[in-house]
């Protein structure tokens, strides 16, 4: 698996999420947001930046997201290597290490640009009486409490 075959189906999940929402007149969790959250963040701390040349936003949502990315990482490394024993996948673990925190970035990057690529393509289907699906319990999920 390459990392742009992971791009595309990440894309496609971030894209077609929208009309899932659509569908469902609603979104199931708040985790199916945040990517699209992340990239539109660094889009405008991005436009913030070629506007008044202060580029510290910009540095703050993608430092503060790439901490969270290796620290992710080094969780799972950790994890990986108590649960093995052989020298080999110690190596192996440690090769994830590294690995990891491209292929969370792929993950998230891709599924929000996805999100906000869909949520621009399917802009006019949110009032399609088609798509309304009756068997989904919005209360049945708890949608509209605080956790």
């Amino acid at each position: 698996v390459s990392l742009l075959k992971l791009f595309k189906q990440y894309f496609q999940y971030g894209f077609y999420k929208i009309r899932v929402m659509q569908k469902r007149k609603g979104f199931a969790s708040w985790r199916h947001l945040v990517p699209g959250i992340f990239v539109f963040s660094l889009f405008l701390s991005f436009i913030f930046y070629l506007a008044t040349s202060r580029e510290w936003l910009f540095y703050f949502i993608i430092g503060s997201y790439f901490t969270a990315n290796i620290i992710a990482a080094l969780w799972e490394t950790i994890k990986q290597i108590k649960e093995q024993v052989s020298r080999k996948s110690v190596h192996c673990s440690l090769f994830s290490f590294f690995l990891l925190p491209v292929v969370y970035f792929v993950l998230h990057f891709s599924y929000g640009l996805g999100a906000i690529c869909g949520l621009f393509y399917f802009w006019n289907k949110w009032s399609d009486k088609l798509l309304k699906d009756d068997h989904f319990d919005k209360e049945q999920f708890n949608l509209n409490t605080n956790v």
